[in-house]
């Protein structure tokens, strides 16, 4: 039992004799009770977050060492370390949990910067606000707490408000001291609406516009009455749900969507109408596709889905749009583009890298090939057995697989472009997103036909790509009679409209029989075949340019090489560590500087 806290001395004692008698706790100032904190002074239960929190610290820090495997460091701090404050915020005010989340938040995002071997001070702060994004947004889920608590409160204390009315069935018209509980509810979700969710972005016509069946109730603050919105208990989700969830639950879910709307409308307005952020605007439209960010909830527990530390450090880095090195920053490509134009200039170098951007198309080619061949559909790589004419053999057009499904054959051209590199930010602007109306033809497992009609977006760039190889094999998938799909990808993973339609009329009984998620598991596998491409092509790019310094500049190199480049490349770049001590070597020997 808690003292009220204007209790005297006497009372205080006589209190605390009868609790030993009936075998009650009696405490004074503060009282934990059901994993949260009832005190009399606010500072107890502040101290009591902190120590909450505090105890995370030594899991934040096995999360960063360097012998963690980072694609599950990723996953846990995604799953298991942001929702630390879940239940107390639902169950502290926003206000006294305000301090501890802001440190909390920013510490979460320095263990992201860690795993990803991201620079935390030299991150830009609209970078950092992708991160917090939902992934299906085109961020990572690491939501900040600072902005989920209010909406975990407002929907918790709405939860209890009918509890308590029920207590107190007069409540509404009562002005005595037995309305003292019904009205302290009802001022708290005042206050919470107004200087908490209005300036998130949470407004009563949003909540309509989401189908969410309000009811208006009478809420009393300063002695006034105002109308607020309320009662989510018929809310759509709730009513059309075998696996009925609470309100509280709903409630939350509800204004946590509106905020992530909110948070996305201010990024984009803020790339979209700066020109200096053009690339960062293509960059992000990039990742909100759904294929560009399935690397990132990946089943790390299957091996053939596992990736490496460094691939993961040029997912997160690519998915940012941020430079793979900060020794990279105001410098050029030797093949003179430079890196503050396109950060993630390594993936497309074809001048310097075009034998590991070969590798990595070859990866995919022999993704999809492999694929088809479990579910016991013939394919040939590369097929050499096509009509050609006089104009297509000089051209050199051959697809890359060719894929034999009854009752027809589909030829397969595998692609994958820069989005966002130099010519195609200058070609585009700020309109780098186009819109169309696609229809959608499935068969299911009952082979009965469905049509729908969905609005696509999707990057201008994409659909030139696909567009320029349905023009180039037109010709050749005439003559032969087969059907042609382009596969176009870009270095983020986006996929265009046409890309994967080849599997669309696969036998279900087939796909079955062999593996029912089959489908799936081959988008994952490409996921992770660009991954590791792509992982290549940067790795290949930092070797070039630690050789280039070696030979040009022997103190930049040592840097290069020795501080800025992480451990867990430095295997990698043994070549040219090599080639440094040489050139350092034979200098000290001539008695050069």
């Amino acid at each position: 039992m808690l003292a009220p806290p204007a209790i005297n001395t006497s009372d205080s004692h006589a209190l605390q004799q009868q609790c030993q008698n009936i075998g009650i706790q009696f405490c004074k100032d503060s009282i934990q009770i059901l994993g949260s904190m009832i005190a009399n002074d606010n500072k107890c239960i502040v101290n009591f977050v902190k120590d909450k929190l505090q105890e995370q610290s030594r899991f934040l820090s096995l999360l960063s060492h360097r012998r963690m495997n980072k694609q599950y460091a990723l996953q846990l701090l995604i799953k298991d370390v942001v929702p630390t404050l879940g239940y107390l915020s639902q169950t502290i005010e926003p206000g006294l949990l305000r301090q501890a989340a802001t440190d909390f938040d920013i510490e979460i995002i320095r263990v992201f910067c860690n795993i990803g071997n991201i620079d935390y001070d030299m991150l830009p702060y609209h970078k950092r606000e992708q991160i917090n994004l939902k992934i299906s947004k085109g961020g990572f889920g690491l939501r900040r707490n600072i902005q989920i608590s209010p909406c975990s409160y407002f929907a918790n204390m709405y939860d209890i408000l009918n509890d308590i009315s029920n207590m107190f069935p007069h409540d509404v018209h009562d002005k005595t001291l037995s309305s003292a509980p019904v009205k302290y509810i009802k001022t708290q979700l005042n206050e919470l609406l107004r200087n908490e969710l209005l300036p998130m972005g949470v407004t009563i016509e949003k909540l309509h516009a989401m189908h969410v069946d309000l009811l208006d109730v009478t809420l009393f603050a300063d002695e006034q009455h105002m109308q607020v919105c309320s009662k989510l208990a018929k809310a759509n989700d709730i009513q059309n749900s075998d696996n009925i969830k609470t309100i509280t639950t709903s409630l939350q879910h509800t204004l946590t969507q509106l905020v992530d709307i909110e948070n996305e409308r201010i990024l984009i307005q803020q790339l979209k109408s700066n020109e200096h952020l053009s690339f960062d605007y293509a960059a992000y439209m990039d990742v909100c596709e759904n294929h560009s960010r399935r690397w990132i909830t990946l089943d790390c527990s299957n091996p053939v889905y596992q990736l490496f530390n460094n691939e993961i450090e040029v997912c997160i880095q690519n998915h940012l749009g941020v430079q793979f090195h900060k020794g990279l920053q105001g410098r050029t490509c030797m093949c003179g583009s430079s890196f503050e134009e396109d950060p993630n200039h390594f993936l497309s170098c074809v001048s310097r890298l075009n034998e590991h951007i070969i590798h990595r198309h070859d990866l995919i080619k022999q993704t999809i090939a492999k694929n088809m061949e479990i579910l016991k559909i013939q394919t040939q790589i590369e097929p050499t057995t096509l009509l050609h004419d006089n104009i297509m053999q000089a051209e050199n057009v051959r697809p890359d697989i060719a894929v034999y499904k009854d009752p027809t054959a589909v030829l397969i051209d595998v692609t994958v472009i820069n989005a966002t590199n130099p010519s195609n930010i200058r070609k585009y602007g700020n309109k780098v997103v186009s819109e169309c109306t696609k229809q959608i033809a499935n068969t299911d497992f009952m082979n009965e036909q469905r049509t729908k009609n969905i609005t696509v977006k999707q990057l201008r760039a994409v659909d030139d790509a696909e567009n320029r190889k349905i023009v180039k094999y037109a010709s050749l998938s005439c003559d032969n009679k087969m059907e042609f799909d382009p596969v176009v990808l870009t270095t983020r993973g986006t996929v265009g409209y046409h890309t994967f339609n080849f599997t669309n009329g696969i036998d279900y009984t087939l796909e079955a029989e062999y593996n029912p998620t089959w489908k799936s598991h081959m988008f994952n596998c490409i996921t992770v075949a660009l991954a590791r491409g792509n992982a290549k092509c940067v790795k290949a790019g930092l070797r070039l340019m630690a050789k280039h310094d070696a030979t040009h500049n022997k103190q930049y190199a040592h840097m290069f090489l020795h501080n800025i480049l992480p451990s867990t490349a430095s295997s990698s770049l043994r070549p040219a560590m090599q080639l440094y001590d040489d050139v350092a070597s034979t200098d000290s020997d001539s008695g050069s500087d």
